[in-house]
């Protein structure tokens, strides 16, 4: 049994604490595990609920200036591997702990590396030192391997838990529209995620409004905290005030309820302009809900058009909108979407298989 460090650069609940959520129930019944994150959110309580250690950042968080911090707190426990969840400088200043201790790092990246031009030159170069790199997609891989080409990087697509969306779908219909205070047969599109300018959500209320003009009763929800981009939040709200929406649009900042929401709704629309597995479109088709979103790199592997949802081209407003609408006009196709995206959740993105196969990766890191 090896000793595991999980280093994650925030704490707060979101796709990536739910990813780690799910790998640390399944590794800490094969190996010791332990936390590292700044911050007091949700991980924490995770790590609580599952009984493994956690340790908090000092002050400096996972800056440059802990580098040496992390290394006595590597020492001190004597970790064997340590794994960094995502891209950040924070894990990749952890990278720079384990190897100035000798310890292997695996270093799970779930964004989508930029071109040569716009990335941070000090991260990529550290990608040679992690033993073994985990990419959330292919297209993810194709992106690191430009900066590592003979490194063997490997793809493990981020996975649901189905329990956790096998919900009484009529009953979440209900309780949804009473929360937003409409009729029953009221139609609902969700979109969620942090409200921030890569998640696109501009575009979805620019898509909301051109829906809204063949379709006035549609009820427009937005779920997502707006704390890390209060300006763009802002932004979003005047629009709404603007083009005198208040009515259909309804921005509910984050839940703990995602599931209950997300299988009350008739749509899920995603138009982030950059988001490689986005663990919410999993949860979407997880609860038979079909998906509006840009075709962008990732996504494309997720959502298959017409027969999981509808992939419109990166800022095509127009084509986002046409594809809400004719979902809206047929439920009979809005059921059948619904019901092959559950059937491609259970094949391909279960959160049992990404457990298995991140397993397999530590194991041979650690030796075992």
């Amino acid at each position: 049994m090896a000793r595991i460090l999980f280093v994650s650069p925030i704490s707060s609940a979101g796709g990536p604490i739910y990813i780690l959520e799910k790998i640390l129930e399944r590794v800490c019944h094969e190996h010791h595990s332990a936390v590292l994150a700044p911050g007091d959110g949700e991980l924490f309580d995770i790590a609580e609920r599952l009984e493994i250690q956690a340790f908090h950042t000092t002050r400096h968080g996972l800056r440059w200036r802990a580098i040496l911090w992390m290394c006595r707190l590597i020492i001190k426990h004597n970790f064997d591997v340590i794994y960094c969840n995502s891209f950040r400088s924070g894990p990749r200043n952890a990278l720079l702990a384990a190897k100035l201790t000798g310890r292997p790092c695996i270093w799970h990246i779930n964004e989508m590396l930029k071109g040569p031009q716009e990335v941070n030159r000090k991260n990529v170069y550290f990608l040679k030192f992690a033993q073994a790199i985990i990419a959330d997609a292919k297209a993810s891989r194709e992106a690191i391997q430009r900066y590592v080409p003979r490194k063997e990087v490997n793809v493990i697509y981020n996975g649901i838990d189905l329990q956790e969306f096998t919900l009484d779908k009529t009953s979440a219909r209900s309780a949804l529209r009473r929360l937003l205070r409409v009729p029953d047969e009221t139609p609902v599109v969700l979109n969620a995620g942090l409200l921030c300018a890569r998640k696109g959500q501009e575009y979805s209320l620019m898509a909301a409004r051109e829906v809204l003009k063949t379709h006035p009763e549609t009820q427009f929800v937005f779920l997502g905290e707006d704390h890390f981009e209060p300006e763009y939040a802002r932004k979003l709200r005047d629009f709404v005030q603007i083009h005198r929406l208040e009515n259909n649009i309804h921005f509910l900042g984050y839940r703990n309820d995602f599931p209950q929401i997300v299988a009350g709704s008739d749509l899920f629309l995603h138009t982030a302009l950059r988001d490689p597995f986005p663990v919410v479109i999993l949860g979407a088709m997880a609860a038979g809900v079909p998906v509006v979103a840009f075709d962008i790199a990732g996504v494309d592997e997720q959502v298959v058009p017409g027969e999981t949802g509808f992939l419109a081209p990166l800022h095509d407003i127009q084509g986002i909108a046409t594809s809400i609408k004719h979902c809206l006009n047929s439920p009979n196709v809005r059921h059948q979407l619904g019901e092959k995206s559950r059937q491609r959740v259970e094949a391909l993105f279960s959160a049992r298989a990404m457990c298995d196969n991140v397993l397999k990766v530590i194991n041979t890191v650690a030796g075992q």
